[in-house]
Parts: structure tokens; sequence; C-alpha cells
């Protein structure tokens, strides 16, 4: 089932790029064309376990919120963030804004007050809400309700329309191409079917052909490289449609843009996966040594079974 190489493929970028929350990294000068593996033994600091950022723990939650809802209320998935995200965990890098709503839930402040004085006083359009989508488009067989859950677990934490507006971006991709878009014709659907609310997301997704054979530095100055929405769901992008599916270039191209690239990697990889159902070469023998392997693959088989059942697959 394309679900579980996508879920698995999302957990494995994450961990392999973990030390790029903490550094930033610089544009190559051309795009490289190897992994370097062995960064990968300097991960298992948690417990003698490979790390998993913030990134994995909030898509885990979302997949519990849709595990025993069946739909995802925007209210009810930042209370469970509140008491599951481990927030004070350095190594789990959450973003200011996930992490100030989560501490002023817990402070007793009600999540609504919590998440308009939070965005209030940061109104940051990080990425981190985009990615946590994932399992939305792989639990609903109706687009429609891909994308209206979609914004619902993004208001879970934030109200900056960039990182809305992102997070819908990111589930029609994945959903389409889940369903058989190809890189190319993501992009056309991506330019023809979408109305923007954003301009500074639009203008870069529909300038994307014109960079495919540019170098790094060039995307970048275009593009961008940060963590912040209207940069890093574009150059997921890109680094999807420029690697032609393909999940392991994807993680090079991203590798190769610099600047935050996790984000970025987890986003192109996952879309890689989906259009090619396999899983990317980097995924073998480091799966199990995952913190929490095992109530993972536990989560994750039964969210698949659910699914299953549901949709009766």
């Amino acid at each position: 089932m394309k679900g579980r190489n996508i879920l698995y493929s999302f957990i494995i970028t994450d961990v392999i790029t973990l030390m790029y929350n903490f550094i930033d990294m610089p544009i190559k000068d051309n795009w490289i064309d190897e992994f370097n593996k062995d960064l990968v033994k300097y991960l298992d600091i948690c417990g003698g376990r490979l790390c998993y950022s913030s990134k994995t723990e909030s898509m885990l939650a979302v997949i519990d919120e849709l595990v025993e809802r069946g739909t995802v209320d925007a209210q009810s998935l930042a209370i469970r963030f509140s008491y599951s995200l481990r927030i004070a965990y350095d190594v789990r890098s959450y973003s200011i804004v996930s992490s100030a709503v989560v501490r002023l839930i817990r402070m007793g402040i009600p999540w609504d007050e919590a998440v308009k004085e939070v965005n209030m006083k940061y109104n940051l359009p990080d990425d981190e809400c985009v990615l946590r989508s994932t399992p939305i488009a792989i639990y609903f067989k109706d687009l429609n309700e891909v994308l209206v859950n979609s914004e619902r677990q993004a208001l879970a934490t934030h109200l900056h329309p960039i990182s809305i507006e992102a997070s819908k971006i990111y589930s029609f991709s994945l959903f389409n191409v889940m369903h058989g878009l190809s890189p190319h014709e993501l992009l056309n659907a991506l330019i023809s079917k979408i109305k923007y609310e954003e301009r500074s997301l639009a203008l870069r997704i529909k300038i994307l052909a014109k960079l495919l054979n540019k170098k790094p530095k060039d995307v970048v100055k275009v593009l961008g490289n940060g963590s912040l929405a209207h940069s890093s769901i574009p150059t997921a992008l890109y680094c999807f449609i420029r690697s032609e599916g393909d999940p392991t270039k994807a993680l090079l191209c991203s590798i190769s843009l610099g600047g935050s690239v996790s984000g970025r990697a987890i986003m192109a990889v996952t879309l890689a996966t989906a259009f090619s159902d396999t899983k990317p070469l980097f995924i073998e023998d480091i799966l199990e040594y995952v913190e929490n392997y095992e109530l993972i693959t536990s989560k994750i088989d039964n969210f698949l079974n659910i699914i299953r059942n549901l949709h009766h697959v």
C-alpha cells in the first residue's frame, strides 16, 4: 500500500535530515549526486536510537486524531498536541508558534484565545503545520475532504494565511500524485486548477518550470530556501519535479539548495515516494533503529487497516 511507503519515507527523511534543524546549510555550487549515509550514525542520541523531530511527532498526533475521530477538529487536535507533544525536548525543535500555543493551553488558556494570542505576537508562516497534513491526504478518498481537513489541522496552531494555504497546496499535491499525476502533470494542475489567495505562493509555483535547468544558487535567488511556508513548499515541489519523482534524487536536490533542508526534503521525498511507490535507497536498514520504532509501526499499521476497512481496499 502506498500509504505505508509514504509514511515511512516521511519519518526516515525526518531522521536523516535532523541535523539540518540546527544548522543553516550552505547552498551547493552544483547539484550533489550522493548522500553521505555515515552522517546518520551520529544521530543515535535518543536512548541509542535514531531521533526524529517535531515533524514526525506532530504528524503521528494527526494520525491518532484521524483514528479516533475519523476527521480533524482544530480544537480537539490542539488539545491532543498539548498532552502528546514534547515541546521542551530540544531534539524535537518545535517551531515557536506551535510550542507557544501548546504552552498556553497547558497553562489553562482556552485554545482559541491561545492561538490568537500567539499568532498576533509572532505572525510567522512556518511550515510545521504544512508537513503534518501528510496522513490526511492518505486517509480521505475525496479531495474536498482532504483540503478541508488540511486547513483544520493547520488552524490548530497557525492562523497565518500562507501556512494555511501551503498546507492545502501540499495535501492537494500529495493526494493527486497518489492518484496518478506525474510531476509535470501536478505542476500543470497547480497552475490551472488552484485559485491562489497568497500571491507569494502563486508567483513561486508558476515559475517553477523555468528554473528546472538552473543551478542551486539561481533557484534560491527566486524561491528562497528557508523554513517559512512561502519558500519551503515551492522548493519541495521544485525538487519533486526536478527529480522526476525519484525519492533519492528529491532528497539530494533538497540538500543542494541549502538553508532549512528538513521540511523541504520531507515534502519532496514524500511526494516522490507517492509517485514511484518505492522506498528511497537510503531507507534500508534505518527504520528499525528509529526511536519508538515499535510504537510507530503499530500506529501506522492500525491507521492503514482503518483506511482499508473504510474504503474497502
